[in-house]
Order: structure tokens, then C-alpha cells, then sequence
């Protein structure tokens, strides 16, 4: 097996208050807009994302009517949206709304308060999450790389803003701090300081079971996270009881279909993939799958996780029938969130091929080794030594498969790519 050249990471964070913003909704002040009516509001408790952004954006623009784009009776529907654009990763939309109820709220000489310190808490997590996904933060191409740390420097910045801001507003010990800290130790895990992120996980979980209680939904926020830095270090048994822990607080409270609740059961199945536990991963992913895609929709960066999940454990046991099914699914997704000449994409096509050959179909398999060759070139330049590496496995392939005329052709660049590394 060729390896893979992408750091794997965890799915996109989706651990966002939303039960403080339908609060928010329902208590919003009499001038304002109204909340966007009882069935919004269930639809938003559910997890109901994709159905709740019309009704969403709908109730948006009767807010400007009513009120004007930048009045401050607009921000209880401006928010809704923003939180909805940004769970759904509609990344521009969510920027501009979420800079808007920015700058409504510090109109008219205000100074911070609490409500600023929730914008500069929900950018920082856009802007982390487009570290995350949008800026391909798992692949090894220098450009990708840079682009993920320049939006994990903007996050941190807005998270360190916020949390000053929470801490001085609210007190050390108020849940919003607990949410800014867990949402910090989530950025350090993902550039793996991880001594930094356990010391501000473990301190929001700490708020939060004595402020919230144990059986919380953001006591199991806190779980999840802190598995998932478990997981990282290789801690399988320590991590293994939080996250079950997590899931169980979720499907309680939120429910099997709620998306937070698929993202325990992924995280979860993530953990038995790596201790080779095939039997107990697929049933969670599964699960976690029927609901991300009616959730969030067949095209989210969620949904692809999942089922390049799926693909990674029908390929470990055998079924490549299915493997394969998925691997071209997954293809199809990445090269539609992050472009066709993607690592994203590039990779899925490197285990596409593979399971390919392992399904005794080397015309199809070099055709996709061929695509994904051409792509890593223009990532990591011709003369990357992964590019020796992908170039000796096509060889091999042509070699089995009386392909001789491409394992000619496949040697002489192979050499020459040897040659400009000894140089």
C-alpha cells in the first residue's frame, strides 16, 4: 500500500452553541425581529440544518425589510443565519454575516460585551475550520500548508480575543469561557500541541461538569474533544470510555439523528478503525452517515469524512466491492469541495487504484494512478521523492499485469526522478 501522504484529521468542528442560539431566538428583545417561528426553532434543536437554512434566509431578508440591513433588530435572524451558513460550510456567507452582526453591535461608539465576544468566538471558529478543510490543512503541498496556518492564526487571535473578553465580562467559571477554552484546546490538537490542548480541554470540562452537570451537551462537547486529543496520542483505552460516554449523553438529550450525535458515533468508529475493532466501527458509521447526509447534505466535508470512513474499514476486511464504491464517491466529494487537482482528490485516487488492483482490474486502476501522478506534479513538483514512491507502485502494476510498454516509459521517468533527487 502506498501511504498516504494526507494527515489524517478529525471531522470539521461542528460543536457550535446552538441551544444558546435558539435561546437567543426566543428571547430576543421586542424590538427585534421575531424569532423565525416555532418551526425554525425545532428544526434548529433537531439538527435539521439543511431544511432550516431557507427558513432561515427567508426570515433573514423580512428582518432587512423591516428593520434595515444594519439595524440591531436584523441580528437575531442575521445570527441564525451566519450559525447556519457556517455549520452547512458555505464559508463566505458565514464570514460576511458574522462581520456584519460584528459591526452592527459595536455601531454607535458600544464597546465590547458579551455579544461581541460570541462574533469573535464564531469567526475564529470559520476561520479554524477553513484551516481545517477549506485550506487543506491534511495535505503535504507547501501552499496548503501555509494557507492553513494563516487561518489558524487568524482563529487563534479571535479565540484569545474572546476568551479575554468572556473571562472579564462573565467570570473565570461561566460556561461561555468553558466554550472558548474547549474551542482553543480543539486548535492546539490540530497543530498538535498537545500538551497546550489538554491543559484548556481539560479545564473546560472541569467548568462545564461543575457549572452544567455531568449529563450536559456541552459536558459531552468537552468528552469528545478530550477523546479525540486521547486518540492523537495513541491513548485508545483512555479515550475509548470518554467517547462513549459522549455518545451517550448526546443520543439522550439531542437524539439519534441529531448531527452532534453522528459526530460521537464517527469520532467513536474512528477509534475502533484504529484498534482494528472492524466489527463495532461499522455500525456507528453507518449510522453517523444515513444522518450527516440528511442533516448537512450529501455534499458536506462531514458527510465525505465519514465515507472515505466507510471506504478505509470495507477495505481492511476484504470488501473491495464496496471499497471501491466508496473510494469513487469520495473522489467525486473532494474534487468538488477542494478541486480536482486537490491532494484531497489526489489521494482518494491513489486508494481508489489500489483497491482496484485488488479487485483484478489494472487497466482501471492505472488510469486513476496515472490521474493522481499528474496532480501530486503539480502540488509537489516533479521531482518530489513521493513522486518516486506512487511512479514505482504504477511500475509494479504494469509489470503484473503485462503492461510493457507502460512500465517502459514508467521506468525511464522514475529514473530520471532519481537522478534529480541525487543531484
Amino acid at each position: 500500500m502506498i501511504p498516504d501522504p494526507l494527515r489524517k484529521e478529525g471531522p470539521l468542528n461542528h460543536l457550535i452553541a446552538v441551544t444558546l442560539l435558539v435561546l437567543a431566538l426566543v428571547s430576543a428583545p421586542s424590538g427585534a425581529a421575531p424569532a423565525q417561528g416555532e418551526g425554525l426553532e425545532q428544526l434548529l434543536r433537531q439538527g435539521r440544518y439543511v431544511e432550516a437554512l431557507p427558513a432561515a434566509e427567508s426570515a433573514l431578508a423580512d428582518a432587512e425589510l423591516r428593520y434595515g440591513r444594519e439595524s440591531r433588530g436584523v441580528l437575531p435572524a442575521l445570527d441564525t443565519a451566519a450559525t447556519l451558513y457556517r455549520l452547512l460550510w458555505k464559508g463566505p456567507q458565514a464570514e460576511g454575516a458574522l462581520k456584519l452582526s460584528l459591526a452592527v453591535r459595536r455601531t454607535g461608539g458600544r464597546g465590547d460585551t458579551l455579544e461581541t465576544a460570541r462574533c469573535y468566538h464564531d469567526l475564529a471558529l470559520l476561520y479554524y475550520a477553513q484551516g481545517r478543510i477549506g485550506g487543506s490543512s491534511e495535505a503535504m503541498d507547501v501552499a496548503s500548508l501555509y494557507c492553513a496556518r494563516w487561518h489558524y492564526a487568524r482563529a487563534m487571535a479571535l479565540f484569545r480575543c474572546a476568551l479575554k473578553l468572556r473571562t472579564a465580562l462573565a467570570g473565570p467559571e461561566d460556561p461561555a469561557v468553558a466554550e472558548t477554552m474547549n474551542a482553543m484546546g480543539e486548535l492546539y490538537r490540530a497543530r498538535t500541541e498537545y500538551s497546550r490542548a489538554e491543559e484548556l480541554l481539560t479545564g473546560a470540562l472541569e467548568i462545564r461538569e461543575r457549572v452544567l452537570g455531568k449529563e450536559d451537551v456541552f459536558t459531552a462537547e468537552s468528552l469528545n474533544s478530550l477523546a479525540k486529543l486521547m486518540t492523537a496520542r495513541l491513548q485508545f483505552t483512555q479515550a475509548e470510555p470518554l467517547f462513549q460516554r459522549a455518545l451517550a449523553i448526546r443520543r439522550k438529550v439531542l437524539g439519534d439523528g441529531h448531527p452532534l450525535t453522528a459526530e460521537s458515533q464517527n469520532d467513536l468508529a474512528e477509534l475502533y478503525l484504529a484498534m482494528t475493532d472492524f466489527k463495532n466501527a461499522e455500525p456507528l458509521l453507518r449510522a453517523a452517515l444515513a444522518v450527516r447526509e440528511r442533516a448537512l447534505g450529501a455534499g458536506h466535508p462531514d458527510t465525505a469524512l465519514t465515507v472515505g470512513n466507510l471506504a478505509e474499514l470495507y477495505r481492511s476486511v476484504g470488501r473491495y466491492g464496496e471499497a471501491e464504491s466508496c473510494l469513487r464517491r469520495l473522489i467525486a466529494l473532494r474534487e468538488m469541495l477542494f478541486g480536482p487537482d486537490s491532494s484531497a482528490a489526489a489521494s482518494a485516487l491513489v486508494s481508489c487504484a489500489e483497491v482496484l488492483e485488488a479487485e483484478k482490474k489494472p487497466a482501471e486502476a492505472m488510469a486513476l494512478y496515472r490521474r493522481a501522478l499528474a496532480s501530486w506534479e503539480c502540488l509537489l513538483g516533479p521531482d518530489d521523492h513521493y513522486i518516486a514512491v506512487l511512479l514505482e507502485e504504477m511500475i509494479r502494476l504494469a509489470g503484473k499485469a503485462g503492461m510493457s510498454e507502460d512500465a517502459k516509459s514508467l521506468q525511464e521517468r522514475l529514473k530520471a526522478v532519481k537522478e534529480a533527487g541525487s543531484k
